[in-house]
């Protein structure tokens, strides 16, 4: 899951990662039960999660990933972004 979300920083999308063990109160808040999840964010409010990733089903999550990107605003300018101090970036 890095990888997809480290090329979507690249290209200038919001991405964070949390540690599960050391943000416990943030993933409760975030109702995340299993891990790996990634979830897409469109103005606060969650658009899609997606549980459980592996090798094997990366591409396909990176593809489902890439097709709500687009249909909820398309391509992003770079920005400089800032990391929230309730998120562990690793």
């Amino acid at each position: 899951m890095k990888v997809i979300g480290d090329k979507l920083k690249d290209e200038g999308f919001d991405v964070f990662y949390i540690d599960f063990d050391a943000n416990r109160k943030k993933a409760k808040e975030a109702k995340i039960a299993g891990i790996p999840v990634a979830i897409v964010y469109e103005d606060k409010e969650e658009v899609k999660r997606i549980i459980g990733i592996s090798k094997n089903t990366e591409k396909k999550v990176e593809a489902q990933i890439r097709e709500i990107l687009k249909k909820n605003g398309g391509e992003k300018e770079k920005t400089e972004r800032k990391e929230p101090d309730n998120y562990k970036i690793y």
